[in-house]
This record gives C-alpha cells, structure tokens and sequence, in this order.
C-alpha cells in the first residue's frame, strides 16, 4: 500500500489561535498520562504534570519518579516557514463569544524537506563520523546524546492511497 503525508497547513508551537493559553505540550501530556507505557513509570496514584516555567533543556513533564522532554520531529526550515503561515487572530470580540481568524493572503512557500526521508538516508557510517546532511539531523542526533528521556513527536498524518 502506498501512503501520502497530509501536512499540515501550518505548525505552532503554541495553540494560542484555537485555546488561549495551550501549548502542544498540553495536548501531548494527555497521551503521556494515558499511556499504559508511561504509566508503569510513575506512581499509581500520580499524573505527569507539565513543568510550568522552563529554560531551554530543561524536562517538559514529570512525575515524583520519572521526567519527559518533548520534542517536535519537524525540519527547522519547515517549521520557521509554517509558522510564517499562521493565521491573523482577532480576539477584539472574545467577550461576545467570537475569535476571529484571518488566513494570510500570501503565503510563504514551505520548503519540500520531510525529516523521515532525511532520518531514512542516513548511514550509519556518516552518524559515526558525524557527518550529517542537515542541521535538523544534527539537532535531532545532538538531542538523543543527551542523558535523559525523550518524547519525539511527528506532527503530521498518513493517508492510504
């Protein structure tokens, strides 16, 4: 069977245009605490909870006995241009129950790049060598070095065709 990737028109880190205030990482600790995976990693009675103000490096969530970094599998130049893409946002009419929303008339163009198809070309050889074919392979290398767990996190659907 033969698959397409539906992409998303645009990608953002928070989702301050849909709910004020929710980042994906809201969205992403639902699937965390409802995973049967995770949930042996923590106590029975406890929930993961998001670390509410973070630096750069620092776990997205945690438990009393297990923490989580969040990361987004997107190429850099790919997100920089979606997020060029998001819409206008009105909130001028909040209080009578409407949010206004306004697709940008010139949209940028989203570089063709799909980090699975990057991630799928490397050798093995180049990776010992550190010998990389992009910055977001490097990032994405750089990251999984590092000692402590990771939640990658492809933001994007497959279609059957």
């Amino acid at each position: 069977m033969l698959f397409e990737i539906i992409e998303p028109k645009y990608l953002m880190l928070n989702g301050k245009n849909a709910f004020p205030g929710v980042t994906y990482e809201n969205f992403l600790i639902d699937v965390i605490n409802c995973s049967h995976f995770f949930s042996e990693k923590r106590p029975i009675m406890e929930h993961y909870r998001l670390v509410e103000e973070q630096s750069n490096g620092e776990d997205d969530v945690y438990s009393s006995t297990y923490q989580l970094d969040f990361k987004l599998l997107v190429d850099t130049d790919v997100m920089r241009e979606r997020n060029k893409n998001m819409p206008e946002v009105d909130y001028s009419q909040m209080s009578k129950g409407f949010i206004f929303t306004k697709t940008r008339k010139k949209v940028s163009n989203i570089p063709p790049n799909n980090i699975l198809n990057d991630i799928e070309e490397c050798k093995i050889d180049d990776l010992r060598k550190e010998c990389y074919k992009n910055n977001t392979i490097a990032s994405i290398i750089k990251n999984l070095k590092k000692p402590k767990n990771i939640f990658m996190y492809y933001p994007y659907e497959y279609a059957g065709v």
